[in-house]
Formats: structure tokens, C-alpha cells, sequence
């Protein structure tokens, strides 16, 4: 089965979801990302046999509501490193307005050293923990929309909701921002609000429909056959990636070229 859980503020995803797991006493657990400790949000986890269709599901975008402190900027590019800058300088609503419309909707962005990007085979927190000096390859990502902008002059602080695509670092964002504005700053608070369609109201089961980003294709049990027993099968449909199923359950994952079907995964869901 697939969840969608609530991870707290100060606790790892790996002790949330291990908490999940002890209290509903599930042997094999996975997930299709995880937050940093100082964020909250939502998490999607996957049970038992339903962890094979995790590379499957619709993770792409995700909705985060952020605050970012002006004034200094830390190691980590959150308020949980050190300080390594800072700055007195003061900035008002209408900078904060126009370098956020300023940032383009695509563009290449490099995850902060202290993240969980591999380098060589090792993540890029350790690396940096250890004090080695290294390089990170920058990412495309996409920032969809940044919207319910707020300004706190008093304090410096910029509060917003922000839809991007998966990959994207918000502290590397939000130093962006800093950079930007001619000034620092860091990340001081995190919550993923939104995982694909799904948002808070949605805690709890979620039915595989509802999270599978491949379209789902219904077969009679004769085409289903053939395909298992590896007899060459022809569709008359786009070439492409599917999830296939019979009139009850959900059964894998098909790939069509030139309209001949290439079992590329059998699970064999009771449900959907």
C-alpha cells in the first residue's frame, strides 16, 4: 500500500517513516523522497510489494512554503549551520519583488555541499563534514511558480510558496535570493505542502491510481497471457511506457515499440 504521512520539524524522514513502520507493523518499507530535519511536510512511503512501483510514481512537482532571513548566510544555506557572512544592509517589498521576478522559470542550480548529492559514490554532506574540497555538478530545475509573496521589512523576512520540480534545492534558492538582493541569506523554514496532487487533506491511503505518472492501460486476460508467456503481442496503440491491468487489479509495467509489447515489469497487485 501507498501513504502519505507527515513528517515533523526536527526529525529525520529515515525516524519518521521508521515510526510509521513500528506502529503499523510493516516488514518492508520505502519512499519516493525524503526533507531535511528542518523542514516539515508531506512524505510518500510504499509497503511491502508496493515499493517496486516507486520509480514509477508521479514526483515531479512539489510545493513548498518557505521563509528566508536576510542578513547572513551559513554553511549549510539553513539556519542550522554555521555562519560563514553577514550584512546590515536593509532591503524593502519592492527589491524583494523584483529580483523574485527576476529568477527564471528554468535554469541550472547547484545543491548546496551539505546535501545528499552523490559525488564518486559518496554523499556530499559527508565530503563536507570531513572538510575535503569538491565540486557539484549543477542540475536543471524548474521553478513552476512563486506565489502568496510576503514581506517582513522589519525583520528581514521574506515568506512565499513556491511549486518546483523534483531535484530543486530550496536553501540553494533561497541563497540565490540573497545573492541577488546584493545581501545574504538563509533558509529558516521549510514545509512541503504539496507532493504531485497531493496536499495535507490526503493524509493517510492513497490509492496506486492516484500516484502512477504513466498512463494505465486495460487489457482483455488473452492479451495478458501472451505477454507473460513472452509471445510477441501487438498493440495498436502510441509507442510509450504503460501500467497495464485486467478489469480488478492492477498487474505491471509495459513498454510498446512499434506497436510490440515488452514486458518490463510484473507485480501483480489484489488491489488497486
Amino acid at each position: 500500500m501507498f501513504y502519505l504521512i507527515w513528517k515533523e520539524k526536527g526529525e529525520s524522514s529515515f525516524s519518521a517513516i521508521s515510526k510509521f513502520r513500528r506502529e503499523n507493523d510493516i516488514k518492508k518499507i520505502g519512499h519516493t523522497g525524503t526533507l531535511d530535519p528542518l523542514a516539515d511536510g508531506l512524505l510518500i512511503v510504499a509497503t511491502d510489494r508496493d515499493t517496486k512501483w516507486i520509480p514509477y510514481i508521479d514526483n515531479s512537482l512539489k510545493q513548498y512554503y518557505v521563509e528566508a532571513t536576510l542578513g547572513y548566510s551559513t554553511t549549510t544555506y539553513d539556519s542550522e549551520g554555521e555562519i560563514v557572512n553577514s550584512s546590515n544592509k536593509k532591503v524593502n517589498l519592492d527589491n524583494v519583488i523584483q529580483v523574485i521576478n527576476s529568477i527564471p522559470k528554468q535554469f541550472e542550480q547547484v545543491a548546496p555541499k551539505y546535501s545528499a548529492r552523490k559525488i564518486n559514490g559518496k554523499r556530499a554532506y559527508a565530503l563536507a563534514r570531513q572538510g575535503i574540497d569538491f565540486e557539484i555538478k549543477p542540475n536543471t530545475v524548474q521553478i513552476e511558480s512563486i506565489s502568496n509573496l510576503k514581506f517582513d521589512f522589519e525583520n528581514q523576512v521574506i515568506k512565499f510558496d513556491v511549486l518546483v520540480s523534483k531535484g530543486t534545492y530550496i536553501r540553494s534558492l533561497v541563497h540565490e535570493i540573497g545573492l541577488r538582493l546584493e545581501t545574504f541569506a538563509t533558509m529558516t523554514h521549510l514545509t512541503r505542502t504539496k507532493l504531485g496532487k497531493l496536499d495535507k487533506d490526503k493524509l493517510g491511503i492513497i490509492p496506486l491510481r492516484e500516484l502512477l505518472e504513466i498512463p494505465i492501460l486495460t487489457l482483455d486476460k488473452e492479451s495478458i497471457n501472451t505477454i507473460h508467456n513472452g509471445i510477441k503481442t501487438k498493440l495498436n496503440i502510441e509507442d510509450g511506457i504503460y501500467v497495464y491491468k485486467d478489469d480488478e487489479s492492477i498487474i505491471g509495467v509495459i513498454e510498446v515499440q512499434n506497436g510490440i509489447v515488452k514486458l518490463k515489469k510484473r507485480i501483480l497487485l489484489n488491489k488497486e
